[in-house]
């Protein structure tokens, strides 16, 4: 299933949370973890309401695999 979804276009996962805090925490933790990964090369988009539009766009247009929201 990981190689298959690596070779998608667009984000694998959502993340949802309730507040801004814990939504920059899910960033956070999942980029220290990543490098442990055989491939640590994970693309984050973390769209909050605090973040201008086109920067979010940008990142997703980047290919972002995780998405991080509130």
């Amino acid at each position: 299933l990981a190689e298959k979804l690596a070779n998608t276009s667009g984000p694998t996962s959502l993340v949802i949370e309730p507040t801004l805090e814990l939504a920059a925490q899910v960033v956070s933790e999942t980029e220290s973890f990543s490098k442990y990964l055989d491939n640590p090369k994970i693309k984050l988009c973390s769209v909050v309401g605090k973040r201008e539009n086109r920067d979010i766009l940008t990142e997703l247009r980047r290919g972002a695999q995780i998405v991080v929201g509130t």
